[in-house]
């Protein structure tokens, strides 16, 4: 008893003298600090003297990116970088960061455990190494390039998926796109009337492909008066990637494949392979604001659906820049390009029409080739169930080997195991089909009502995209039609456009699948 004691009483004193010690730094610490240098409180000045030197690195590293002198800019970047954030920690409370990184990771509740969290991370990084390995030319792959667009969306979901205030700008954004081409209805309510209207509205015919004229007038009309190639040449000063490149991915999200296409049609003809690959990835990437009104009424929920466009716009950059790697020099790279513009149009009425008119031919392209993939899909499946038939199966069909196909996609995305099966077949149908047929069917099984939240946003953002095979048809007809002199370059390009365009949706949904 007396040794137990005893020993007490050691670990008293020795928990006294730790008390005393770390009172004794904390008040030396703050004589330290009250010191006066220059009249000024030692603490204080010292920050002056950081935050000072802060603005004078940063002001040398913009002035060294602009000039773009021949010096070591990438050291000089990373050691920014690193000073940034030696200033921000030691300006900032213990755990600032910490604990909220600590409270994502940690959380196991219905957004998700860690176990899904690192199978997430597992497939972003799986998807990466496959990027690295079928590159079409290692050596030139742009490592900050996908540096920066895989850290910018991270960024983007946890400020989306994390944040209210990120949730309602994006689903503001998606709104008003959305509610922009759907102007297009008061055009083709009056071709066609009320009634037809009242009974079609919602449909491919009347939601979607009006829209695609209406954004051909309107983008007409944005040439005729420069607009369109003032914003190209400015981002392609101020930005690495080339200006068009910029252009359509940002577009794409908002207004679709075929639209974000059509706002550098003329710039086509002048643009590299690398160029025209990613023009086609980011229009593959994303949806348009008149199908996101389509997918939100099978039950989708509008705020995921913009969240994984705005995502896969980086990511499709990544994807991208790593499958097929820029050899040439862009035209819009790092200097203003005048486009010239032979057959310009004489008035607001003139750009108009031709603009209303060329909508009206890419509407047609897109049916058409919408109509013949779909009915040899449904041709397929009706030879392949009646060949399944002998052996006593029924019911097979294109949609469900690709459900099998994608189920480990969808296991490396990070989805629940109980949802597996009916996300892998819901990504089966879209990038077998297409995307409505995809969001519909899982409307019709009450996926949306019945998964867990987290198997509905991930599978969401995994078949948010245009990427199947009848968009593979209509976007080579489409951008053929603008650039009939580079028809050839943009077939060879289209299949790695399209898987490139695919894995940029997945990704995202992987990184959907961390940070949730």
């Amino acid at each position: 008893m007396s040794e137990k004691m005893e020993n007490e009483k050691d670990i008293g004193l020795h928990r006294r003298h730790t008390s005393e010690e770390m009172a004794d730094e904390e008040a030396h610490i703050e004589e330290e600090d009250n010191k006066k240098v220059l009249g000024i409180q030692k603490r204080k000045f010292i920050t002056i003297i950081q935050v000072l030197f802060w603005m004078f690195f940063t002001a040398f590293l913009v002035v060294a990116a602009t000039l773009k002198k021949n010096g070591p800019i990438s050291i000089i970047a990373v050691s920014y970088a690193f000073y940034t954030l030696y200033l921000i920690s030691d300006h900032t409370r213990e755990g600032t960061f910490a604990n909220p990184a600590n409270a994502v990771w940690n959380a196991d509740n219905e957004s998700g455990t860690r176990v899904q969290r690192v199978i997430s991370l597992c497939g972003l990084t799986f998807f990466v190494l496959a990027f690295y390995i079928t590159s079409r030319n290692r050596k030139v792959i742009h490592w900050p390039t996908v540096a920066l667009g895989i850290g910018l969306q991270f960024l983007l979901g946890l400020f989306v998926i994390r944040t209210y205030i990120g949730q309602t700008i994006f689903s503001y954004i998606g709104g008003f796109m959305a509610t922009f081409l759907g102007f297009s209805s008061s055009g083709i309510g009056f071709i066609v009337g009320d009634d037809f209207m009242k009974l079609y509205g919602n449909s491919f015919l009347i939601g979607v492909l009006p829209a695609i004229i209406f954004f051909g007038g309107v983008i007409q009309v944005l040439y005729y008066y420069n607009v369109i190639q003032t914003t190209i040449s400015a981002m392609g000063r101020v930005i690495e990637i080339s200006g068009i490149e910029v252009i359509s991915a940002c577009a794409a999200p908002f207004v679709g494949m075929s639209e974000s296409a059509m706002l550098i049609g003329p710039y086509l003809e002048n643009a590299t392979n690398a160029e025209i690959h990613q023009v086609m990835t980011s229009g593959f990437a994303t949806i348009s604001g008149s199908v996101y009104l389509g997918l939100v009424s099978f039950g989708a929920s509008p705020t995921h659906l913009i969240t994984c466009c705005i995502m896969s716009v980086p990511c499709a950059f990544v994807t991208s820049k790593m499958r097929y790697p820029e050899e040439e020099v862009p035209l819009s790279r790092g200097k203003a390009i005048k486009l010239e513009r032979p057959d310009a149009e004489d008035s607001f009425i003139h750009a108009l029409s031709n603009g209303s008119i060329l909508g009206m031919q890419l509407a047609i392209v897109v049916a058409a080739v919408l109509i013949g993939f779909l009915s040899l899909i449904g041709t397929a499946n009706y030879f392949l169930n009646w060949f399944f038939l002998f052996f006593g199966a029924s019911g097979v069909s294109i949609q469900l080997i690709l459900g099998y196909f994608f189920y480990p996609f969808a296991w490396f995305v990070g989805i629940p195991t109980a949802d597996l099966m009916a996300s892998s077949q819901m990504m089966g149908i879209k990038y077998g089909v297409n995307e409505f047929v995809a969001f519909a069917d899982s409307q019709s099984n009450n996926f949306f009502t019945t998964a867990s939240p987290r198997a509905v946003l991930l599978a969401t953002f995994a078949c948010c995209s245009f990427a199947n095979p009848s968009s593979l048809g209509s976007q080579i007809s489409l951008l053929g039609k603008m650039a009939p002199g580079r028809a050839s370059d943009i077939a060879r390009v289209s299949v790695s456009a399209i898987i490139s365009g695919a894995l940029s949706t997945i990704m995202s949904a992987c990184i959907a699948g961390i940070v949730m």
